[in-house]
């Protein structure tokens, strides 16, 4: 007997964890997960061999589910669904585009375009559906074309061979039933709106999106639109008006409305399917739109789900014959999101490809990440165990202040090192002395412009000052490594230095008195917008990094203790301020319970 569990990660596993809670009834288990545990049950009585196999693109839960949940040999529905005897990878198929090849590259791939949602039932919406059809019949007049090109090899150009019969654009919006409506009613008006065009007005839209998104295939467009402007048989509305709105959620359209959109995709046979398909949860799991080239996905989950995620990701087949058309329109929100699953999928991936048919699942573990902002499943199990603090070695916090001074326990020596340090800011400051100006936002700064490879010197020095296992140390050693291999991260720094109107100098260099000492740190009073000295007037989000330098008077005291070893020369302290966009995500790592006691590896890329 073979029972196979499709999208077993949904609906099989039980969403309550009950059985991992001794204090709560396993009544509240599931419906679906004890039918299929009891189907399994009742099968095995009569069926010395019997299979359960569960299949699914997002297996989180599934490797997250507790294997022996409270007290299972006791438990009348018998084992939890875990895969405890076989985790079979299956290969990725030729011809199948997935997660990873839009996004699992540092440079997305061109298919994908950044797109902002634009206020509701304003002019930038109503012109991107607009730009959207017009993209619609473009993109199906370009596969006609490369179809001919086929067909004419093959001796078998004729009209009805030429045409393409199956052609989807999907909008993938909010959950909010009322939503789809509204964006089902916009798309029908506009596109009414466009079918009342002139011919010519609609050849010089379909041209103009061409050259924006297509400039590549204007050639072929443009011979495209002639051969159909010239025809006596077929129109250019055609492709306008076999358009059809569907509209796919739970939810039946107004009683009072005119029209009734469809609820459901029909390929049937000698029809043509030219679908713009607008919704939300129908759109998530499950379904296939085939032939799907343009997608707006305006989706923002507050805490995205990796395998809700995923299981939304209809532009993943096989789209071989017109991947170049194909675009997907999503918030830079979304693009990260996609990108990070595409991280975590390639390692879960290249760890389950090591199994054969000798693993034993409940002796491995399968490590999978988490990123701050985000969850692996919902159905995952609340008691999975956590690895504490992974992401520490290569996560950067966006303000991050100096604190420790360099500390070798030889006074000589740590003088020497404090010389160096100031000595290497001189040298910079000289650089750009005539550049700086003062800042519009807190004049006791100056500011200026500098290339990271300016300041990495200066930052490499200041690193070496200390001992291998201070944490300043790991925190600068860290931002040299997120600034050489992050491409996203402008290589252009602000650099402020903070001189006060008054004060004590040293040199051309007023000195700051910003110290106060604690046991451990030395901490700087930081002055008013020291954070954003560098904003031109109405910018509200920083864009590029900031290095903000203190020369702290080496001498102060305070109640007569001394903040500093007193030098003889400035004592220079920093902060980063750094934009927290572009920066590598903090994540942490969950496997299932059971593993809890075995031990990480080095598993980094």
């Amino acid at each position: 007997m073979l029972i196979i569990d499709d999208e077993c990660d949904h609906a099989s596993v039980d969403s309550t964890h009950s059985e991992v809670d001794n204090s709560v009834s396993n009544t509240n288990i599931t419906a679906t997960n004890q039918a299929v545990r009891k189907l399994i049950q009742v099968l095995s009585y009569t069926n010395p061999v019997l299979w359960y196999v569960g299949y699914t693109a997002t297996p989180y839960s599934n490797l997250l589910m507790d294997p022996d949940p409270y007290d299972s040999a006791k438990n009348a529905l018998g084992l939890s669904l875990f895969p405890r005897d076989v985790i079979h990878c299956l290969p990725k198929p030729d011809g199948h585009y997935d997660n990873d090849f839009f996004f699992g590259k540092e440079k997305h791939q061109p298919q994908i375009v950044k797109f902002q949602t634009p206020e509701e039932d304003g002019a930038a919406e109503r012109k991107h559906l607009r730009d959207l059809i017009h993209m619609h019949v473009l993109t199906k007049l370009l596969r006609e074309s490369h179809l001919e090109a086929k067909n004419k090899e093959k001796g078998k150009s004729t009209a009805e061979n030429n045409r393409i019969w199956k052609h989807s654009t999907m909008i993938h919006t909010e959950v909010e039933t009322q939503a789809h409506y509204r964006m089902a009613n916009l798309v029908s008006t506009i596109l009414e709106e466009e079918i009342a065009k002139h011919e010519v007005q609609l050849v010089a839209s379909l041209e103009n999106i061409c050259k924006r998104h297509y400039s590549d295939l204007f050639e072929k467009a443009e011979k495209k639109i002639e051969s159909i402007t010239a025809s006596k048989f077929i129109d250019l509305k055609r492709y306008f008006t076999e358009i059809t709105v569907v509209k796919l959620n739970a939810e039946s359209d107004d009683p009072e409305d005119e029209y009734e959109y469809p609820q459901e995709l029909n390929y049937s046979d000698g029809k043509v399917c030219s679908h713009i398909v607008v919704g939300g949860q129908k759109l998530a799991r499950g379904l296939t739109i085939e032939d799907l080239v343009l997608v707006w996905f305006d989706r923002t989950p507050a805490t995205p789900n990796y395998d809700t995620l995923l299981q939304m990701a209809r532009w993943c087949g096989y789209r071989g014959s017109f991947l170049e058309l194909m675009k997907l329109f999503m918030s830079e929100e979304s693009i990260l999101h996609f990108s990070l699953i595409a991280k975590v999928e390639r390692r879960l991936r290249r760890d389950l490809l090591l199994f054969d048919k000798t693993t034993n699942p409940l002796e491995e573990v399968q490590w999978i990440r988490e990123y701050k902002g985000m969850r692996i499943s919902a159905r995952a199990s609340p008691n999975a165990y956590e690895n504490s603090n992974p992401s520490d070695a290569s996560f950067i916090d966006p303000e991050n202040h100096i604190a420790h001074l360099h500390s070798t326990g030889d006074s000589i020596e740590e003088k020497n090192i404090q010389f160096n340090i100031f000595e290497a800011f001189e040298n910079m400051y000289i650089q750009h002395e005539d550049e700086t100006v003062r800042s519009s936002v807190n004049p006791d700064f100056f500011i200026w412009e500098a290339d990271y490879s300016e300041l990495r010197e200066f930052i490499v020095n200041y690193k070496n000052g200390y001992t291998y296992a201070n944490s300043t140390r790991k925190y600068l050693r860290n931002l040299l490594i997120e600034f050489e291999s992050n491409t996203e991260i402008s290589s252009t720094w602000s650099v402020a230095l903070f001189s006060p109107k008054s004060g004590n100098t040293y040199e051309d260099f007023v000195m700051s008195e910003l110290g106060m000492k604690t046991p451990k740190e030395i901490l700087l009073n930081h002055p008013i917008n020291a954070d954003k000295v560098d904003f031109e007037p109405g910018l509200t989000t920083r864009e590029k990094p900031l290095l903000v330098i203190y020369l702290e008077n080496s001498s102060q005291e305070i109640h007569g203790i001394p903040i500093y070893l007193d030098n003889g020369y400035p004592t220079v302290m920093m902060s980063f301020y750094l934009p927290e966009e572009g920066l590598s995500p903090s994540f942490v790592e969950f496997c299932r319970p059971s593993a809890s006691t075995i031990q990480r590896g080095d598993e980094e890329e």
